[in-house]
């Protein structure tokens, strides 16, 4: 009998957004994609600007897309994209949207940036780097001296150097969020034996 389930088994049908915008690390971008994908998961690009016009794999316009309809979301690093993000207020409103409602949240590199924008990051303990202290301090949140860091739903990373772990991090958020799903679903189906039986 296995102990688990197989991850695919686990994350497949989950749709988890990739916030980007030209000037994002392409590579990262693939990579995340690919290594959700290949998971089960269904990934989507999300960017300010509408689809096909921009040198971006975007999906849709992130003001188009409902943080109902996502079981998480990652900001994507490069300095020039997470500006354009900083930019366009529907980011921010997509991020509270997903954390008002307990979901798996990631910021790779500069994407941290976008997530103290928000106001949400007082008293966290986030991953970034050198660079980004002050804007850490002003927003009252704490470096993490780790390449990668988890808090509650929240997972950072400094870079892409450290992709792997932030990768393997949030899949496990995404894990935990699938299987307390599972659970309150299971809480919530009826007993087939009556309350006589």
């Amino acid at each position: 009998m296995q102990e688990s389930e197989p991850p695919f088994a686990l994350l497949g049908g989950l749709n988890v957004a990739l916030l980007a915008a030209p000037g994002s690390d392409a590579e990262a971008l693939a990579a995340m994609r690919r290594g959700l994908e290949a998971q089960g998961v269904i990934v989507y690009v999300l960017s300010p600007g509408p689809p096909g016009t921009q040198p971006l794999p975007a999906d849709r316009r992130i003001a188009d897309a409902d943080p109902m309809a996502f079981d998480g979301v990652v900001v994507v690093g490069g300095a020039e994209g997470v500006a354009h993000l900083r930019a366009a207020p529907e980011s921010l409103q997509f991020i509270r949207g997903i954390n008002r409602d307990g979901k798996p949240l990631g910021a790779l590199g500069e994407g941290v940036l976008l997530l103290l924008d928000t106001g949400l990051a007082a008293g966290r303990q986030l991953c970034a780097a050198e660079g980004v202290a002050g804007e850490l301090w002003r927003s009252r949140a704490r470096r993490a001296h780790e390449p990668v860091c988890a808090q509650e739903r929240w997972v950072t990373a400094t870079g892409r150097e450290a992709l792997d772990a932030f990768e393997a991090a949030f899949r496990k958020l995404l894990e935990e969020r699938r299987r307390e799903s599972l659970a309150s679903e299971a809480d919530a189906t009826p007993s087939s034996a009556g309350e006589d039986g």
